[in-house]
């Protein structure tokens, strides 16, 4: 994948992951599908399989690591076009914010605006690709707290 997603062979991905054709085709459509499935896995385990087990800002911080951690695969993943790598982060975040108490209507709080939760999380998305996988990066900590941040207050609002 040195020169870019795009421009990747299936018969490369195959021997990166020691698949026969057979089996590959078996499991996927094509690299998209295996692009598709290599974000979706990645965010259900760091974002959606953790709303029981960790707090809200360790599950920004498991994903800020795992995007960071991974950077040269999710960088080239995020420039493809053909899936919206900012659009599932956003996804994935907005079921994360939607967890947090003050801002989902519980407790007797306002609830926050679908729109305004997802152009948020749209915003933080963008933001973690710029910064966290862009070319000159951002310490993943420093992004992190600035999202911590923003959905601290978006509670603030709310209540």
């Amino acid at each position: 994948m040195r020169d870019g997603f795009e421009h990747t062979a299936i018969s490369t991905i195959m021997r990166a992951a020691g698949l026969r054709r057979q089996t590959f085709y078996e499991y996927f459509d094509d690299k998209f599908a295996v692009a598709e499935w290599i974000i979706e896995d990645t965010l259900r385990d760091t974002i959606d399989q953790n709303f029981d087990y960790l707090r809200w800002e360790d599950i920004l911080d498991l994903t800020g690591y795992e995007l960071d951690a991974k950077k040269i695969i999710f960088r080239q993943l995020a420039e493809q076009r053909e899936i919206n790598f900012v659009g599932r982060l956003a996804t994935h975040l907005e079921q994360l914010v939607r967890h947090v108490e003050p801002t989902n209507g519980g407790n007797g709080s306002t609830p926050v605006s679908a729109a305004l939760l997802h152009t948020l999380c749209m915003g933080v998305a963008a933001e973690w690709n710029r910064q966290i996988l862009g070319i000159t990066t951002v310490d993943y900590e420093v992004v992190v707290a600035a999202t911590v941040q923003a959905v601290q207050e978006l509670g603030q609002r709310a209540t």
